[in-house]
């Protein structure tokens, strides 16, 4: 019957299972926050490592493009090669596809929008030399609109006749 006490042992094992019950759980809620916290640290430091090698790879990728297209404005620009002259052109720019295996095009391309392409088919060797008229075409004449002075890379242009894009 009930007199309405509670036992000590009754007391005791209430108050000593609660504050095990509260000890547990603090430890547990304290450790799952941890691992939390240490994951997504994990994953944020993957995720920056992984995007950071990708940037680096595209540059290493690029770094020659870049050289060599600096390498033709100079010799455009100071008049060292006359644009004119399209067989000494041609040979200026067949010269710059040696060099850099992941370029298999350059295109120069005048104020009038008149282009002189050298292509390289790269597993056969074959060079080709060409000339297209840029000047009603209406994404190139866009994005000559956005060049600025200087050497920088502007946005790439995807052409959807040959599946293929300029990077400039």
């Amino acid at each position: 019957r009930w007199n309405g006490r509670f036992s000590i042992t009754i007391t005791l094992v209430t108050a000593i299972g609660l504050l095990t019950l509260i000890s547990v759980g603090g430890v547990l809620g304290v450790g799952v926050w941890l691992a939390q916290k240490n994951t997504f640290a994990l994953l944020s430091d993957n995720a920056h490592l992984g995007v950071s090698t990708a940037v680096n790879r595209i540059e290493q990728h690029l770094k020659p493009a870049e050289y060599q297209a600096m390498f033709l404005a100079e010799q455009i620009s100071s008049g060292r090669i006359d644009t004119k002259d399209r067989k000494r052109l041609g040979d200026l720019l067949t010269g710059a596809l040696a060099a850099a295996p992941q370029i298999d095009s350059v295109i120069y391309i005048d104020s009038a929008m008149q282009a002189f392409i050298v292509a390289s088919d790269g597993r056969h060797g074959k060079v080709t030399v060409d000339t297209f008229d840029y000047s009603r075409d209406p994404e190139i004449l866009k994005r000559m609109a956005e060049v600025v002075p200087g050497p920088n890379w502007g946005t790439p242009i995807w052409r959807d006749s040959i599946k293929r894009t300029y990077i400039n």
